[in-house]
């Protein structure tokens, strides 16, 4: 949420010291000032936000970062990729994705969300609960034969007799 008491008393200050600056009175520089304080202390886009935007409508990613632009603080087109990438990986978020086969072009169009998905870090839930379930492939150690097995034990004893001085022999396999 935008702080307002922080942008009116922004204006304020800046309507205050152009009317010092340009002469005039305040209330003819508050008005602008307001603008610009508003812009300035735009907020971030939330998933909220984002959804808002675009369910039930066919966007591209320059589309929707012109509106998120528009409203809120600026974003870069990887920023918003990322985002939808994490609609896509989201079980809550139904999003179907659309390739022109003439320009090439994708659009996205944001069919339904689950009310799961506003609730904090449900997308980063979902996704390790998938990573879990798929136990991890471990290399199986090679097989040694017994005669390997004797020539690193003898290699092993033959070293700390080196390092202390006293032979102990190995038991052989």
């Amino acid at each position: 949420m935008r702080n307002l008491s922080l942008v009116f008393t922004q204006a304020w200050k800046s309507a205050k010291s152009g009317a010092k600056v340009f002469g005039g009175k305040i209330s003819e520089y508050l008005p602008e000032a307001l603008r610009m304080a508003h812009a300035a202390n735009r907020r971030n886009v939330t998933a909220k936000d984002l959804v808002k935007i675009m369910l039930g409508r066919e966007l591209t990613i320059k589309k929707i970062k012109e509106e998120v632009n528009a409203k809120f603080k600026e974003q870069t087109d990887k920023n918003i990729a990322r985002r939808i990438w994490n609609m896509f990986r989201s079980p809550y978020a139904h999003i179907e994705k659309i390739k022109c086969p003439t320009t090439r072009r994708c659009s996205y169009i944001l069919k339904r969300v689950d009310k799961n998905f506003y609730t904090t870090s449900s997308i980063l839930r979902a996704l390790k609960m998938e990573s879990k379930a798929a136990p991890k492939w471990v290399k199986p150690p090679l097989p040694m034969s017994a005669e390997e097995i004797n020539t690193c034990r003898l290699a092993n004893a033959f070293h700390r007799a080196l390092t202390t001085g006293v032979f102990v022999a190995p038991q052989l396999a």
